[in-house]
C-alpha cells in the first residue's frame, strides 16, 4: 500500500467517525488537515473523497441547542407523572421497548424482538444487546424487569395493563416473558408509552412508588442538571448504542447532533416568541396563536404545526343530577355549534380541525364512526329532547379555567348556545388545581372541558374508565374496551374501534369540539425536526 492509499483510507476512517458523531466537524476538519495540509483540504471535494462532508444538506455537529420551553416541568420521572411538561423533556433521556413511529404505531426500540403465543397469552421479549446506560452499565433483563414492574406498580398506563399480567419475569440475560389472564394483542402499544421507560434495577428499586432522584436512562441525551424555573441540561451521550434502521419517528436509528441542549424555562409565550425572533432560542414552543402572523413573516424563521396534538370535549357528569338522562345529553349535542366556537377559541382555521374521530386522522385507527352526530346543531330538536327530559331551568354547573385561554373561550361561547336554546348556565371560573379536585366530587358540577391526546389509540382514552371523572358506565363500552385489548389482528381491532367510536357517540359519552394544534417555532437553520407530539432533539442539527 502505498502512502496515497495510506492517507485515503486514514481520511475515510476520519468521514466515518465524523458521520457516526465521534468527531465534531471543527475537529474533522483539523484531524484532515494534519494529514493533507490546508490546500489539500480544501480540494477534499473537488476530488470526491469526501463528498458528504462539504455538502451543505449534510448534518453536522454542534455545541448548544437553546429550547425556549414552556415550563416548568417539577419531576423528570416519566413512569411518575403524565406531565407533558415533563414528558417533553425527557423523551431526550428514557427509551422504552417499543417506541412511537411516524404514524403513531409502535416500533421496536429496545427490544430486538418480539413473539406472542397462538393464544395471546405469553410474549417473549428479546433485547438488543451492547445497550449502555447512561452510568456506563450494560442493560439486561434485570433493569427491563425491574422498570416494568414498577411501571405496573405506578404508571398510569402500566397500572391498566397490570390487570391482565400474571408475571414477568427474566428467561436469560437478554429475554424477558410477560404472562397474560387473558390475551392481550395491544401490550407493544402499552410499551410504546413513556411511562413504560427502561432504567437501571437498582434506579427502580430505589425509586418505588415514588420520583425517581437518578435520572439514568438509555437516550441519545443524557441528564445533567436541573434548575427549577430556570434550566435543564442534557448532554450527548457519547456511548449511545442506536439502531441500526432509518429514523422513524420517535423509533429507528437516533443521532444527538447537539454537543448539548438546554431547555430555557421561559412561561410568557410571549417572551418566548421574542427569544426566538432575536436569535436567543434556536426552538421555542407553545407559542401563542396570535404571535402566528408576525412569527410567519420573519425569513430567519420556520414554524411548525404539531398535527396530531389534542382534541377537546365537554364531559358531562353522569353519576349525578341532569345529565344522567340521555336525553339532556342528546340535547347538548344538537344544540353546541362548533364552528364559531372553536373560531373564538383558536381564531383561525389553521389552528383547529372540526372532526369525528376520537384518535387523529394521521392514525391508523382513525374512524369517522358516528359523525352523523357530530357538530349537527338543531335547535329544534334540542329544545324537544329538553321539554320530553323534563328540564324545568336548572342551572348548568359548568366549571373552566382562564389558564388555558382556549378552554375559557369555548366554555363562554357554548353558555351563550345553551342559553339561546332556553337552558341556564352557571360558569364558575376556577383555578386548574381547584377544578381537578372539584371534578372528583359529583355533587358540585355538571360539565367541563378537558383535552386527550390525538395521537392516542382509542382505547387508552382515560374517559373509558367509569372512575374518571364524567363516570361512563356501559357494559357494551367495557366488553369493546376488553375485546380491543385482546385482539391481535389490526383489521379486527379496527370493526371494534369503529364499533367503540360509534358507542361514544350514541351514548354521548362526551361531546367532542374539536381538535386543536400547537405552535413551535425555530430559527431557519435547524433541520430536521419532526412536528410529533413530543418535541425530541435527535436526528436535528444546526445548519
Amino acid at each position: 500500500m502505498d502512502g496515497r492509499d495510506m492517507t485515503e483510507g486514514k481520511l475515510r476512517n476520519l468521514q466515518e467517525r465524523f458521520h457516526s458523531g465521534a468527531l465534531s466537524r471543527r475537529q474533522f476538519v483539523e484531524a484532515a488537515g494534519l494529514l493533507l495540509g490546508a490546500t489539500g483540504l480544501a480540494t477534499l471535494g473537488d476530488v470526491g473523497i469526501l463528498p458528504r462532508v462539504v455538502h451543505a444538506a449534510a448534518p453536522t455537529r454542534t455545541p448548544l441547542l437553546k429550547v425556549g420551553f414552556w415550563s416548568e416541568p417539577g419531576v423528570l420521572d416519566p413512569v411518575f407523572t403524565t406531565r407533558y411538561q415533563t414528558l417533553d423533556v425527557v423523551c431526550n433521556f428514557f427509551e422504552g421497548l417499543f417506541a412511537d413511529g411516524a404514524k403513531y404505531s409502535p416500533q421496536p426500540m429496545l427490544a430486538a424482538s418480539y413473539e406472542a403465543s397462538k393464544d395471546g397469552k405469553l410474549v417473549t421479549i428479546g433485547l438488543r444487546k451492547g445497550v449502555t446506560f447512561h452510568n456506563g452499565k450494560e442493560m439486561t433483563s434485570a433493569d427491563v424487569l425491574a422498570s416494568l414492574k414498577r411501571w405496573a406498580a405506578i404508571g398510569a398506563n402500566g397500572t391498566i395493563a397490570a390487570k391482565r399480567i400474571d408475571e414477568i419475569k427474566a428467561r436469560d440475560k437478554h429475554t424477558i416473558t410477560v404472562a397474560f389472564n387473558k390475551a392481550t394483542g395491544l401490550f407493544p402499544t402499552y410499551l410504546a408509552l413513556p411511562d413504560a421507560s427502561i432504567m437501571p434495577e437498582e434506579v427502580a428499586n430505589a425509586a418505588g412508588k415514588q420520583a425517581m432522584k437518578d435520572m439514568i436512562g438509555t437516550g441519545p441525551f443524557k441528564f445533567v442538571e436541573h434548575l427549577p424555573d430556570r434550566h435543564i441540561k442534557g448532554v450527548r451521550f457519547e456511548n449511545y448504542a442506536a439502531r441500526s434502521d432509518e429514523p422513524d419517528g420517535m423509533a429507528g436509528k437516533k443521532t444527538a447532533w447537539f454537543d448539548e441542549v438546554r431547555w430555557l424555562i421561559t412561561n410568557e409565550a410571549a417572551v418566548r416568541a421574542d427569544g426566538l425572533a432575536t436569535g436567543e432560542y434556536d426552538f421555542a414552543g407553545i407559542l401563542s396563536w396570535s404571535s402566528y402572523p408576525r412569527l410567519k413573516a420573519d425569513p430567519n424563521l420556520a414554524l411548525h404545526l404539531t398535527k396530531p396534538y389534542e382534541w377537546l370535549a365537554i364531559h358531562l357528569n353522569k353519576k349525578q343530577g341532569m345529565f344522567t338522562n340521555l336525553k339532556m345529553r342528546k340535547a347538548i349535542q344538537k344544540i353546541v355549534n362548533l364552528e364559531p366556537a372553536n373560531r373564538a377559541a383558536f381564531q383561525s382555521p389553521e389552528f383547529y380541525r372540526l372532526d369525528p374521530g376520537i384518535t387523529s386522522r394521521e392514525t391508523a385507527m382513525y374512524s369517522e364512526a358516528g359523525k352523523e352526530l357530530f357538530n349537527r346543531p338543531n335547535p329544534d330538536e334540542a329544545k324537544a329532547l329538553l321539554k320530553e327530559a323534563g328540564y324545568k331551568g336548572e342551572p348548568v354547573v359548568w366549571m373552566t379555567n382562564k389558564e388555558s385561554q382556549a378552554n375559557y373561550d369555548l366554555a363562554l361561547t357554548f353558555k351563550g348556545q345553551l342559553e339561546a336554546a332556553g337552558m341556564t348556565v352557571d360558569l364558575q371560573v376556577m383555578d386548574t388545581p381547584t377544578l381537578r379536585s372539584r371534578r372528583e366530587k359529583p355533587e358540585l358540577w355538571n360539565a367541563f372541558i378537558t383535552g386527550h391526546p390525538a395521537q392516542q389509540h382509542p382505547v387508552m382514552h382515560v374517559f373509558l374508565n367509569e372512575r374518571w371523572p364524567g363516570w361512563w358506565v356501559n357494559e357494551r363500552k367495557d366488553k369493546l374496551v376488553d375485546a380491543i385489548l385482546s385482539e391481535g389482528d389490526p383489521k379486527k381491532a379496527y370493526a371494534l374501534v369503529e364499533e367503540l367510536q360509534r358507542l361514544v357517540y350514541d351514548d354521548v359519552a362526551l361531546v367532542k369540539t374539536g381538535e386543536y394544534f400547537i405552535l413551535h417555532g425555530a430559527r431557519k437553520g435547524l433541520k430536521g425536526y419532526a412536528s410529533m407530539l413530543r418535541p425530541f432533539f435527535y436526528n436535528v442539527w444546526m445548519e
